[in-house]
């Protein structure tokens, strides 16, 4: 017998859907929380959201600065992870 196909109700947002979802960016604390099991596992979940956040917008300078001012706001205390996320999204 074949599992449960769990996922089989998942489905791509529209365009529309993610410009409201990502026009404020207060869910990024979420994803950068250090209560997700590991730290590097959260920093991968972030860097993946953020990546695909600029995919969406890659022309988008305003965009760009608005996501790296939200970054140094959330790793204000810690420099040396906001460091490597940037350097990881090669900013």
């Amino acid at each position: 017998a074949r599992p449960p196909e769990i996922h089989a109700f998942v489905f791509s947002c529209s365009q529309s859907e993610l410009d409201h979802f990502f026009t404020e960016l207060d869910f990024l604390s979420l994803l950068a929380a250090r209560s997700i099991s590991a730290v590097g596992q959260a920093d991968e979940l972030l860097i993946s959201t953020l990546r695909f956040m600029l995919d969406l917008y890659p022309a988008h300078v305003t965009f760009t600065q608005k996501l790296v001012k939200e970054l140094a706001q959330l790793f204000h205390s810690d420099l040396n992870r906001l460091k490597l996320i940037i350097r990881r999204l090669k900013l």
